[in-house]
């Protein structure tokens, strides 16, 4: 478990990392606002139906209810960077959204829990998603944006069958897979702190269509919706750009 909450940090750090690294060559050339930021929060996920396939059988679990553990570790957080274009186009930007959000599957007294003893995506479902962003300031220091965007979901499965259940002899799961893409829609409002710092408050909502393999030969399918209610921080390495509603 250490070495996976080690290396779900390290993808997060990266991510940061090279964030910020590819500011430095190019925000030159751009008089936009390059920045970066970090939050963490509480996600939750509605019930979704679950199949397993341990081979040319199917099994379907319906309505499977997502416990999101926000607060368990590894705890729920996120990494962020992104660039507000310049001029006309000011109120526009885009930006790269890494969200280590959670889901782990209620089995007490559940039909999945009569065959897994543990299922589950707590080393995250791992979204990483590149979104369109519009902001609509509201006075110099509050900003309202809102964005869309698609990506990739790499979740950390895991799934232990049961003894004596329908799956009795597969081999655990226990492994980071790239399981499909996802749609990211979210709102938020901006407060600036300083003319570099920013805090923010936003509500985010992932959608991701996740079919990852098995070990042992079978397959999991589960469409999982997620909402994830965040406060973080944000860095702007230039501030050239005014928006159009307040020149």
């Amino acid at each position: 478990m250490v070495s996976n909450i080690g290396n779900a940090f390290g993808f997060g750090r990266s991510f940061f990392v090279a964030a910020v690294l590819a500011t430095a060559p190019i925000s030159s050339a751009f008089a936009g606002e390059w920045w970066v930021g970090a939050y963490g929060g509480y996600n939750t996920s509605f019930d979704s139906d679950v199949k397993v396939s341990p081979g040319a059988a199917a099994i379907t679990y319906r309505d499977v209810s997502w416990d999101g553990a926000s607060f368990e570790m590894p705890p729920y957080w996120g990494v962020r960077g992104g660039y507000w274009f310049d001029g006309d186009y000011a109120n526009f930007g885009m930006m790269l959204d890494y969200s280590h959000a959670k889901v782990k599957a209620a089995l007490s007294g559940t039909a999945i829990g009569a065959d897994f003893s543990h299922f589950e995506f707590t080393d995250g479902l791992n979204l990483l998603a590149l979104n369109g962003l519009y902001r609509l300031p509201l006075t110099k220091t509050f900003t309202s944006y809102g964005g869309l965007g698609v990506g990739i979901s790499v979740p950390h499965a895991e799934a232990t069958a049961r003894f004596g259940g329908a799956f009795d002899g597969m081999p655990r799961t226990f492994d980071y897979k790239l399981a499909g893409p996802v749609a990211q829609a979210q709102i938020g409002m901006e407060a600036k702190i300083t003319e570099s710092i920013s805090a923010f408050a936003e509500y985010k909502f992932d959608y991701s269509w996740n079919s990852v393999d098995l070990n042992g030969g079978g397959r999991l399918d589960a469409n999982i919706g997620t909402s994830q209610f965040i406060l973080g921080v944000s860095y702007k390495f230039n501030c050239y750009t005014i928006p159009a509603s307040l020149k």
